[in-house]
């Protein structure tokens, strides 16, 4: 559950966004990469789409079917105002984590971040304030306005595995 105050700033929770069959097909097309032995403490990238914001760790300009209808559907259902051209699969082992950070604003003014495998929690910080938000399997988080701009997101340590799509515009 989002607080009020994070609502009123342009976060929102959609729970169930995907379905069990569709982070399914998503995990076929993106399958996780066996557990390391040595873990390290940042989770491992792959991107998909446009690289204009960001160029590294780029798979394909191609976005893989399973993930393209949810990019559709994000549109249709008017969470998103553009089509997702940008696309970033995040994989988390055990105990890795991503600091906090603000998405480049090219990205566009809309950032949706599909949770997979398991709950994880999400910190959200102002300069005088931080919130833990948790993020259950298949739900979609979205931030727009204040809270897209000016506060800092990060992922805290999971605790098993944890695949995450990023939807941007660029």
């Amino acid at each position: 559950m989002i607080p009020t105050e994070l609502a009123e700033l342009g976060l929102s929770l959609i729970e169930g966004f995907a379905t069990p069959e569709e982070e399914t097909a998503i995990l076929q097309q993106v399958p996780p990469t066996p557990p390391r032995l040595c873990v390290r403490e940042r989770n491992s990238i792959r991107r998909f789409g446009c690289q204009s914001a960001y160029r590294t760790n780029m798979v394909s300009k191609s976005i893989p079917e399973s993930i393209s209808v949810l990019c559709l559907r994000l549109h249709q259902q008017k969470i998103l105002d553009f089509v997702a051209h940008s696309i970033t699969v995040n994989e988390y082992q055990k105990g890795q984590q991503i600091a906090p950070h603000i998405d480049e604003p090219r990205c566009g003014p809309v950032i949706a971040v599909l949770s997979m495998c398991s709950p994880a929690t999400m910190r959200l910080m102002s300069n005088t304030e931080s919130y833990a938000i948790v993020l259950p399997p298949r739900s979609l988080v979205v931030m727009r306005d204040e809270i897209r701009y000016q506060w800092r997101h990060s992922v805290e340590p999971v605790e098993e595995l944890r695949m995450s799509v990023v939807f941007r515009k660029e």
